[in-house]
């Protein structure tokens, strides 16, 4: 059994920052996929949305980025991944996604413009730049993959933000990921007991 966490999410939700707190509270290894995503635009000169614009010619970046997380969690143990898509390929991981309001997600962003690599003039380019890029990706694995990544019904956990503080999110993820591994525990015990017996 394996305990591995994916967190998903649209812009300004938290996913970067909680998943550092969880990595660490857990003692998981964290993969970002958006910081390969971020690199490769970087080398070839691109913003985050000419990069995406890219990918809707190019799949095959997706799919490397893709498999590299599922192929990771086969190899490993005690992980967490930063990935939009990560959960579709790690159907076993403890599934979260953090949603924000679009409005607070930009000002969020906007704020802590040192950490990202797209960069505002305003609130209001924050806002439609945010909200373009999101959709575009949205879009993207919707037709990749046929899956609507802000779909609730894929994750074990979704959780809005917008009014939460990032203590209180954590706790609450933290709380919900021991339950979920302990169900797992309790559903892997009854099946090696199971087995044993039969045997």
């Amino acid at each position: 059994m394996k305990n591995i966490i994916t967190i998903s999410g649209n812009l300004g939700s938290g996913k970067s920052t909680i998943g550092k707190l969880l990595a660490n509270r857990f003692g998981l290894t964290i993969y970002a996929s958006g910081d390969l995503m971020r690199t490769f635009a970087q080398k070839h000169q691109m913003t985050i949305n000419e990069f995406n614009d890219y990918l809707k010619e190019h799949k095959e970046v997706d799919y490397l980025i893709d498999q590299e997380a599922m192929l990771l969690s086969e190899r490993k143990d005690h992980l967490l991944f930063v990935s939009r898509m990560a959960w579709y390929f790690i159907p076993d991981s403890f599934k979260v996604y953090l949603y924000v309001e679009e409005k607070e997600g930009a000002r969020r962003i906007l704020q802590d413009q040192k950490r990202n690599s797209e960069h505002y003039e305003n609130y209001q380019k924050a806002l439609e730049g945010t909200c373009t890029r999101f959709e575009k990706s949205r879009m993207r694995f919707l037709d990749i993959y046929q899956v609507d990544i802000t779909n609730p019904m894929y994750y074990d956990l979704y959780l809005d933000t917008t009014h939460l503080s990032i203590p209180e999110v954590e706790e609450i993820i933290s709380r919900c990921y021991l339950d979920f591994v302990n169900r797992k525990e309790k559903i892997y015990e009854k099946q090696f007991s199971y087995n044993r017996n039969k045997n």
